[in-house]
């Protein structure tokens, strides 16, 4: 599932211990959508890269959906991450459950819940600083992460 140790010189590991993290994130108030927001769900494999000058861990993104075209198109050129168009919703919650799911024609391609979940104290954040291309991305985000060692 990764890039082959041929692509661009480049040799990527897994991990002594398989992880995924599937991640959902909910984006509000936008500055590049004009104060509008979009949903993501992301899937990440936990990976080493040993190049012959430079080594590092980390998250290797599998795929990434977004439901919006904006941040798709600009999200690929910043991150470098290929990004898919697919229905994602706002949260659903039941209980003490929240769930999501990405879905293509109706037919979901991932879904996940999560329970017994408690609140926890983040503090404040500063503003969003310029980025490589010179925009400002003011973003307010929710998101949750599940971790599986396979």
């Amino acid at each position: 599932m990764m890039p082959s140790p041929l692509c661009c010189h480049r040799v990527y590991e897994p991990m002594e211990v398989a992880t995924i993290d599937v991640g959902y994130s909910i984006a509000r108030g936008c500055d590049f959508m004009a104060g509008g927001g979009y949903n993501l769900v992301r899937v990440n494999a936990a990976a080493r890269f040993n190049g012959k000058r430079d080594k590092a861990e980390g998250n290797f993104s599998l795929v990434m959906w977004e439901n919006e075209f904006i941040p798709i198109m600009m999200g690929r050129e910043v991150l470098g991450v290929g990004k898919l168009l697919a229905e994602i919703p706002d949260l659903w919650h039941r209980g003490d459950s929240f769930g999501f799911f990405a879905a293509k024609h109706g037919v979901r391609l991932v879904e996940g819940e999560y329970s017994n979940m408690k609140e926890v104290a983040v503090p404040p954040c500063a503003p969003h600083s310029r980025s490589a291309t010179g925009l400002l991305f003011g973003v307010d985000e929710l998101e949750v992460h599940s971790k599986r060692e396979l």
